[in-house]
Formats: structure tokens, C-alpha cells, sequence
């Protein structure tokens, strides 16, 4: 026993972060907002020295541990490949330049990050591969661990529930949106069910939910009340962002093309609502020809999306109005919103928006569609308009691309306390602290 006036050492409390979804995604050059947070839980959870941490993947038999250097490697190449301190341009950022009627300069980061990313997957890979040659698939030992799974993903995985019945972890989730379970009609099909059974493995077994905003709380309470589930502790921590979106912090000029452009950020997918935009910009090429606005769409194509694509393929209007832009470093993304007439975000459903706050944190003009969730997060300079309003869209856009005074609503840049990296961890580090004690 300790001596008088001895403190009593206890071991280090061991978290388990999930990092499968980084593991297969985190190399590409466009992540996803549900990337970026799992890329902010590694962060973080690195920086913190006052505990155990450990990295698990799921692979074909179920979970297993991987080397505190392969969670290392992984973000720092993740961050490479993103940008995220890139000062050169990619060949993409290039096309979008000239897209604009802008001089570009010679790519410079697109061939070293391809390059680095080839790089990097193979020794994660083989250094994951190794490590499941010498230790078990399924990590034992761990009882009271924290478990931390902050991307669904795996939890429809047969043998992740069987894992967290017997291991005797602690598990934390975060959970992003129910959209599959409430509106069916943007997404693939089976995935309603699909989220179900994920909705299920968090219920039965979390210590602790995260949601993303009241309105994922409130939506996923409602949903384990009405499927009869167990009631886990639920506690809202708003997301944070990234330096690049932060005012002041660009590392390159915004464009400014003498005919303004508008740009819209995210999957080209129907709840994202791009069919609503493509044919007022071609209305407004019809009636104004080369003096209409630009329209820079940020994001891949998605799913059940064969009308978005048929305005984007087939109708000559657009071809010289309308860019997609794929392949962006954060810092791209940044200094093309910072240039924008404004930010268009039209969605007719999300858990959070991460494109408004990145937009209203660079003081950039923004239209949002008028659903809960923006009600929620959007600032005084987000004008608010429902979804299916084309034209008041149409009014709203024509008035801040000829610079009206009255079309402009007060921008005050900067990000609310409420949505920085350090008050969304707050919550966690809370429940680790409680957890030690």
C-alpha cells in the first residue's frame, strides 16, 4: 500500500479510436464532413498525453488493433493530402481558374500529393498487414477501454455487437444524421433499414451519443422512443472547423473574375438540392448570356442523381456557366468561397452544414435553405429561404451578383465559440476525465 503522503498511481485511462473510415478514405484529396470530423477525433485524441490511446480497424473478421505509428502516419498524411498547409495549387484549382476567365499559375501540388498518397497507402496497408499477422483479429483484454466510433462506421458489421457485448468497453458514438431513416426518398435504397440496425448497435450499447446539433438529438431520441430502444446519455457538441475556413487564415487570394460566380459545396446527391439551382442558371444564361453568374459545384457525384446529371451532360446553356470541381485542397476550397457573390446551400435536409458555418466564418454571403438544423447554426448574415422557393432564390441570387446594397445581408466573419474543435471536445474529454476517476 502507498506510504503516507504517497499519491496512489493509476494507469492511463485506454481509448480506442475507429479509424476504418480514414483507413479507406482519408487519402483521397476530397474529404467528406464526416471525414474531416473522424480526422479531428485522431487529432485531438494524439494530442492528449494523459491517455492510453490505441487504433482499431475493422476488417473482414472484426476488429483488430493497429500500431500507434499507423494512427500517426495516417494523420499526417491526411492532412498532407488534403492541404490543409498547402501553398501551391492543384491542377484542378487550376481548370477552375480558367473556368472563371482567370490566369493560372502551374500546378504545383497535385503531382508531389499524388505521389505522397500512393506512398503513404502502401506502407499503411502493409504496415497494417503485418501487425494482423502478429496479434489477434479481435483486440481482448480491454474491459472498461473506451471505445470511440465517430463515422458509422462498421455498426451493421455482424461481429462489432458481439465485440462490444463481451469485450467490456466503454463505447462513445457520434452520430451525424438519421436522413436515411427519415427521409428515405435522398438515399440509396436500403440504406433506411441499413441505419436502423446501425441506430440499434449505438442504443443498446453506448455509454455516450455525441450528435452533431440539437436537431440530430432530438431526431434520434425521437427515433429510439418510437422503435422502443434503450435511452443512452445523448449530449449535443456542435462541430468545430478547420484553420483554413477561419478568417485571416488563407493561405491563397481569393479569385476575382469580373463576372461574379456563386459556389455550392457537396456531393452532387438529391437531398443536397442541386436541381433547384441548375435551372434558374439557365434561366439566367437564357436571359442574360455571357454577363450571367458562374456556378462552381465543389464535390463529387453521388447517387440517384440521374436529373442533376442530365442538366450537367446534356444542356448547352450550362457548359459555360456551370463547373464541376472536384479534387480541391482545403486551401482552394477556402479562397474560392472567399471570392463567391455568396455560398449557396439549398438542402432540403442535414444533421449539421458544415459549408454554411465554414462560409460564414470566411465572411462570405450566404443563401441556406430554411430547414431546423440552419435555423440552428446559421449567424445573422445567412439569408434563410425554403427550399422549394425558386424564385426567391432566383431574386436572391440575381440581386447579390449585380451587387445590390439591399441584397446583402451584415456578415460579422469569425466562428462562435460554440463551434470550435475545443468546446465540441469539451464534451468528450468530460467523460474520459469521469471515466479515470
Amino acid at each position: 500500500m502507498p506510504g503516507a503522503g504517497e499519491a496512489t498511481h493509476r494507469p492511463a485511462t485506454r481509448v480506442l479510436l475507429d479509424i476504418t473510415r480514414l483507413m479507406g478514405r482519408g487519402l483521397r484529396a476530397s474529404p467528406t464532413g464526416i471525414d474531416r470530423v473522424e480526422f479531428a477525433y485522431l487529432d485531438h485524441l494524439i494530442g492528449r498525453h494523459d491517455i492510453a490511446l490505441e487504433f482499431v480497424e475493422a476488417g473482414d473478421f472484426g476488429l483488430r488493433l493497429l500500431p500507434r505509428e499507423v494512427g500517426l502516419t495516417l494523420r499526417d498524411r491526411t492532412a498532407a493530402n488534403w492541404g490543409v498547409a498547402e501553398t501551391g495549387v492543384s491542377a484542378a484549382y487550376g481548370r477552375t481558374l480558367r473556368f472563371l476567365g482567370l490566369e493560372a499559375p502551374p500546378p504545383t501540388a497535385a503531382g508531389a500529393r499524388s505521389d505522397a498518397v500512393a506512398g503513404a497507402s502502401a506502407w499503411l496497408r502493409r504496415a497494417a498487414g503485418q501487425l494482423a499477422g502478429s496479434l489477434s483479429n479481435r483486440p481482448e483484454g480491454i474491459a472498461g477501454a473506451i471505445y470511440i466510433n465517430v463515422a458509422h462506421s462498421n455498426l451493421t458489421a455482424p461481429a462489432l455487437p458481439r465485440w462490444l457485448q463481451r469485450s467490456g468497453v466503454r463505447p462513445v458514438f457520434l452520430i451525424h444524421d438519421l436522413i436515411p431513416i427519415t427521409h428515405p426518398e435522398y438515399c440509396r435504397p436500403g440504406h433506411a433499414e441499413l441505419h436502423r440496425r446501425r441506430m440499434a448497435t449505438v442504443a443498446a450499447h453506448a455509454d455516450l451519443v455525441i450528435t452533431n446539433s440539437a436537431y440530430t438529438r432530438d431526431v434520434f431520441l425521437a427515433h429510439v422512443a418510437e422503435a422502443g430502444l434503450r435511452q443512452p446519455r445523448t449530449e449535443v457538441a456542435l462541430l468545430g472547423i478547420e484553420a483554413q475556413f477561419q478568417t485571416g487564415r488563407g493561405s491563397l487570394p481569393a479569385p476575382a473574375p469580373t463576372v461574379p460566380y456563386f459556389v455550392v459545396l457537396g456531393t452532387i446527391e438529391p437531398r443536397k438540392n442541386h436541381l433547384l439551382l441548375l435551372p434558374l442558371w439557365r434561366d439566367m444564361v437564357e436571359r442574360l448570356g455571357p454577363d450571367a453568374p458562374r456556378l462552381v459545384l465543389v464535390g463529387r457525384r453521388g447517387w440517384e442523381n440521374e436529373n442533376v446529371v442530365d442538366y450537367l451532360d446534356r444542356c448547352p446553356a450550362l457548359r459555360a456557366h456551370v463547373h464541376e470541381a472536384g479534387g480541391l485542397t482545403d486551401a482552394e476550397v477556402a479562397a474560392l468561397m472567399r471570392g463567391a457573390a455568396a455560398v449557396l446551400v439549398p438542402s432540403f435536409v442535414e444533421g449539421f452544414s458544415l459549408p454554411l458555418v465554414e462560409a460564414e466564418a470566411l465572411g462570405a454571403d450566404v443563401i441556406a435553405s430554411d430547414i431546423a438544423v440552419h435555423r440552428e447554426v446559421a449567424g445573422a448574415g445567412a439569408r434563410l429561404l425554403s427550399p422549394l422557393d425558386g424564385l426567391g432564390w432566383l431574386r436572391a441570387i440575381e440581386g447579390l451578383a449585380r451587387g445590390d446594397r439591399g441584397a446583402r445581408l451584415p456578415v460579422e466573419p469569425g466562428v462562435p465559440e460554440a463551434m470550435t474543435w475545443p468546446a465540441h471536445f469539451r464534451v468528450l474529454d468530460r467523460f474520459l476525465t469521469r471515466m479515470h476517476d
